[in-house]
């Protein structure tokens, strides 16, 4: 299935929310956190590649996104109880 995508005119301003166009004082602490973790991968393993933690999103902001999937909430246990060996055998 083919998508058509209209094209935006030159100069046409895009209405994003603010939350796309600024940090809080939380997010902020966040990538801040995120920048120490990437000065110390870089120290630690100079010879890897660099993580793409916080990549700058359409209103050129930059946003922390977690490599593991998402951060905002936790999943849901779908096994049960793993706390108990002989639970997990029965």
């Amino acid at each position: 299935m083919l998508f058509k995508f209209r094209e935006i005119p030159d100069g046409a301003e895009l209405a994003y929310p603010d939350s796309y166009q600024r940090t809080t004082s939380k997010e902020q602490r966040v990538l801040d956190c995120v920048d120490n973790f990437r000065r110390q991968y870089i120290y630690i393993y100079p010879d890897r590649r660099p993580l793409m933690l916080a990549p700058l999103n359409e209103c050129d902001v930059q946003v922390f996104r977690s490599p593991a999937g998402s951060s905002d909430r936790p999943n849901r246990n779908i096994t049960g109880n793993l706390g108990y060996y002989s639970q997990t055998l029965s």
